[in-house]
């Protein structure tokens, strides 16, 4: 089975503006994890034929960098998402898709399809949502596309939203968040073009600390949601931060953990910057 993730565009930093015509490479934003982590636990449990596009450092627009990676290869699998403020975007990506790779499996995860599963399926129209942690759900379904053809009418895979033959909008029952993180794999940020990403940061934008040297952030959140369960936020299990720092400074040898930057007690690390002495 051949997978593709596709990491949205951000537009100079400005998440939140969608600009199809912009065709330029750009640096200046805060790279997400939730497809990482997905693509590594992936790969863990044998999916390795993963891709992935990161459509934030190559030349062309949104559409021109879609169709070209679907043109150029046949992917089973299809995945991508983002909050609430890419909608416009990822419901143009599956267009494109659906342009050219009618029989491409689309599926679409995030903020934007868990916070309104109801409002945005249909309207954005991929053929899977996964709905709050994506890596269980995510394996669950390639297993049910790759060997089990039947089963979503026999057996429920929770966290997941689809449309049944008769076009009516199913959401199955919430799956239970992953209570020990740290038997996850680190997510897979290689696939996303992480190296170029890291060597080309610099101080502004939404890299606003100060430091003596040019920032190389190790982006790593180390909890889920809001650890300190604030109600109108997403509240999940946090990793411990011993964990994280040994399973980083395994990662990347070579790199000098210069400080970390921790938002709670309850050990979230919100970036890593960490500097290669040989630059």
């Amino acid at each position: 089975m051949k997978i593709l993730f596709i990491m949205p565009k951000f537009n100079k930093g400005q998440g939140l503006i969608y600009y199809p015509e912009d065709a330029t490479p750009d640096y200046n934003y805060l790279i997400p994890i939730g497809m990482p982590y997905i693509a590594a636990y992936l790969k863990q449990n044998g999916y390795t034929d993963i891709s992935g596009i990161n459509l934030n450092h190559h030349c062309g627009t949104v559409e021109q960098q879609v169709k070209e990676a679907v043109s150029k290869t046949h992917y089973d699998v299809i995945f991508t998402g983002g909050l609430s403020s890419a909608f416009t975007q990822i419901r143009d990506m599956v267009k494109f898709i659906r342009e050219v790779s009618p029989g491409t499996i689309i599926i679409v995860g995030g903020g934007l399809i868990s916070s309104e599963p109801e409002v945005v399926m249909p309207r954005i129209k991929p053929d899977f949502g996964i709905i709050f942690e994506g890596e269980e759900t995510a394996l669950e379904l390639l297993h049910w596309i790759e060997h089990c053809p039947d089963i979503l009418s026999d057996k429920e895979i929770k966290g997941l939203a689809f449309f049944r033959s008769d076009g009516t909008l199913h959401i199955s029952s919430r799956r239970d968040s992953i209570k020990e993180l740290d038997k996850l794999p680190l997510p897979d940020l290689d696939l996303f073009d992480y190296e170029e990403y890291i060597s080309n940061q610099f101080t502004g934008g939404w890299n606003l600390y100060s430091r003596e040297h040019n920032p190389r952030p190790y982006v790593l959140v180390g909890s889920r949601g809001c650890p300190e369960g604030v109600p109108s936020v997403f509240t999940q299990p946090a990793r411990n931060t011993i964990s994280v720092l040994l399973k980083i400074s395994w990662k990347k040898s070579g790199m000098q953990l210069k400080n970390t930057g921790s938002t709670s007690s309850h050990s979230r690390t919100s970036f890593l910057p960490m500097t290669n002495p040989g630059r």
